[in-house]
Protein backbone atom coordinates (compact mmCIF):
# COMPACT_ATOMS: atom_id res chain seq x y z
CA UNK A 1 0.00 0.00 0.00
CA UNK A 2 1.39 3.43 -0.48
CA UNK A 3 0.76 6.35 0.95
CA UNK A 4 -1.23 9.02 -0.84
CA UNK A 5 1.47 11.88 -0.64
CA UNK A 6 3.96 9.61 -2.25
CA UNK A 7 1.59 9.08 -5.00
CA UNK A 8 1.27 12.50 -5.55
CA UNK A 9 5.20 13.20 -5.18
CA UNK A 10 5.63 10.10 -7.93
CA UNK A 11 2.91 11.24 -10.29
CA UNK A 12 4.24 14.67 -9.54
CA UNK A 13 7.69 13.58 -10.71
CA UNK A 14 6.07 11.74 -13.91
CA UNK A 15 4.59 14.69 -15.00
CA UNK A 16 7.73 17.04 -14.67
CA UNK A 17 9.77 14.34 -16.91
CA UNK A 18 6.95 14.63 -19.66
CA UNK A 19 7.11 18.34 -19.66
CA UNK A 20 9.84 19.48 -21.80
CA UNK A 21 8.94 16.70 -24.90
CA UNK A 22 5.07 17.64 -24.78
CA UNK A 23 6.59 21.16 -25.14
CA UNK A 24 8.92 20.49 -28.03
CA UNK A 25 6.42 18.47 -29.92
CA UNK A 26 3.73 21.18 -29.61
CA UNK A 27 5.73 24.08 -30.24
CA UNK A 28 7.33 22.31 -33.16
CA UNK A 29 4.11 21.53 -34.85
CA UNK A 30 2.47 24.94 -34.04
CA UNK A 31 6.10 26.59 -35.91
CA UNK A 32 4.94 24.06 -38.77
CA UNK A 33 1.84 25.56 -39.36
CA UNK A 34 2.52 28.53 -39.02
CA UNK A 35 1.37 29.59 -36.03
CA UNK A 36 3.16 32.59 -34.04
CA UNK A 37 1.08 33.03 -30.86
CA UNK A 38 -1.90 31.59 -29.18
CA UNK A 39 -3.80 32.08 -26.42
CA UNK A 40 -5.75 30.06 -24.12
CA UNK A 41 -8.98 30.73 -21.96
CA UNK A 42 -9.43 28.98 -19.13
CA UNK A 43 -12.52 29.07 -16.13
CA UNK A 44 -12.94 26.71 -12.98
CA UNK A 45 -15.30 26.47 -10.11
CA UNK A 46 -17.34 24.53 -8.21
CA UNK A 47 -15.17 21.36 -8.83
CA UNK A 48 -14.84 21.79 -12.31
CA UNK A 49 -12.69 23.24 -14.51
CA UNK A 50 -12.40 23.83 -18.64
CA UNK A 51 -10.49 25.63 -21.25
CA UNK A 52 -12.69 28.30 -22.55
CA UNK A 53 -11.69 29.09 -26.15
CA UNK A 54 -8.21 29.00 -27.92
CA UNK A 55 -7.05 31.50 -30.14
CA UNK A 56 -4.49 30.94 -32.68
CA UNK A 57 -2.52 33.97 -34.14
CA UNK A 58 -0.27 33.36 -37.78
CA UNK A 59 1.12 37.55 -37.27
CA UNK A 60 -1.63 39.95 -36.26
CA UNK A 61 -4.34 37.97 -38.09
CA UNK A 62 -6.03 35.11 -36.28
CA UNK A 63 -6.01 31.67 -37.88
CA UNK A 64 -7.85 28.14 -37.80
CA UNK A 65 -6.02 25.56 -35.95
CA UNK A 66 -4.76 23.14 -38.24
CA UNK A 67 -6.06 19.45 -38.29
CA UNK A 68 -3.36 17.64 -37.13
CA UNK A 69 -2.16 15.56 -34.41
CA UNK A 70 0.41 15.02 -32.25
CA UNK A 71 2.39 12.50 -29.86
CA UNK A 72 1.97 13.43 -26.57
CA UNK A 73 2.94 11.71 -23.53
CA UNK A 74 0.82 11.25 -20.37
CA UNK A 75 1.24 10.62 -16.85
CA UNK A 76 -1.94 9.33 -15.57
CA UNK A 77 -2.74 9.35 -12.21
CA UNK A 78 -2.09 6.61 -10.34
CA UNK A 79 -0.24 4.45 -12.62
CA UNK A 80 3.45 4.65 -12.50
CA UNK A 81 4.26 4.01 -16.17
CA UNK A 82 4.31 6.72 -18.94
CA UNK A 83 2.37 6.49 -21.73
CA UNK A 84 1.68 8.16 -25.09
CA UNK A 85 -1.28 8.93 -27.26
CA UNK A 86 -1.80 10.90 -30.43
CA UNK A 87 -4.23 13.73 -29.98
CA UNK A 88 -5.44 16.68 -32.15
CA UNK A 89 -3.59 19.98 -31.69
CA UNK A 90 -6.15 21.20 -29.68
CA UNK A 91 -6.19 18.93 -27.33
CA UNK A 92 -2.81 18.72 -26.93
CA UNK A 93 -3.20 22.68 -26.26
CA UNK A 94 -5.38 21.49 -23.69
CA UNK A 95 -3.31 18.79 -21.71
CA UNK A 96 -0.65 21.02 -21.95
CA UNK A 97 -1.94 23.90 -20.52
CA UNK A 98 -3.32 21.53 -17.54
CA UNK A 99 -0.62 20.08 -16.79
CA UNK A 100 0.73 23.36 -16.17
CA UNK A 101 -2.08 24.71 -14.30
CA UNK A 102 -1.88 21.14 -11.71
CA UNK A 103 2.08 22.17 -11.47
CA UNK A 104 1.73 25.72 -10.59
CA UNK A 105 -2.32 25.74 -9.05
CA UNK A 106 -3.14 22.54 -7.86
CA UNK A 107 -7.01 22.57 -7.30
CA UNK A 108 -7.57 26.17 -9.48
CA UNK A 109 -10.92 24.54 -10.15
CA UNK A 110 -11.97 24.05 -6.55
CA UNK A 111 -14.37 25.87 -4.53
CA UNK A 112 -14.79 29.54 -6.16
CA UNK A 113 -11.97 28.38 -8.68
CA UNK A 114 -9.44 30.21 -10.63
CA UNK A 115 -9.74 31.64 -14.16
CA UNK A 116 -7.14 33.39 -16.78
CA UNK A 117 -5.10 32.53 -19.53
CA UNK A 118 -1.13 31.14 -20.93
CA UNK A 119 0.35 32.59 -23.69
CA UNK A 120 2.33 30.56 -26.16
CA UNK A 121 4.62 32.46 -28.09
CA UNK A 122 6.13 30.11 -30.67
CA UNK A 123 8.89 32.35 -31.35
CA UNK A 124 10.98 32.03 -28.24
CA UNK A 125 9.01 28.95 -27.67
CA UNK A 126 7.90 30.44 -23.71
CA UNK A 127 4.23 29.67 -22.25
CA UNK A 128 3.18 32.32 -19.80
CA UNK A 129 0.25 31.75 -17.23
CA UNK A 130 -1.42 34.22 -15.90
CA UNK A 131 -4.00 33.23 -13.00
CA UNK A 132 -6.96 35.07 -11.09
CA UNK A 133 -7.73 33.15 -8.06
CA UNK A 134 -11.42 33.43 -6.51
CA UNK A 135 -12.00 33.11 -2.80
CA UNK A 136 -14.64 33.93 -0.57
CA UNK A 137 -13.35 36.58 2.33
CA UNK A 138 -15.16 36.18 5.92
CA UNK A 139 -14.69 39.00 8.75
CA UNK A 140 -16.28 38.30 11.85
CA UNK A 141 -16.12 40.03 15.20
CA UNK A 142 -17.56 38.78 18.69
CA UNK A 143 -17.84 40.96 21.59
CA UNK A 144 -19.21 40.49 25.04
CA UNK A 145 -20.00 43.57 27.47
Amino acid sequence: MTNSLGTYGHHMDLLASVRPGNKKALFDALQGAGITKLIVEFDGCSDSGQVEAITAFAGDDTVVLPDITIEIAEADWGSPEITRSRLSIAEAIEHVGYNYLDERHDGWELDGGSYGHFVFNVAVRTITLTLNARYVDVHTSEHSF
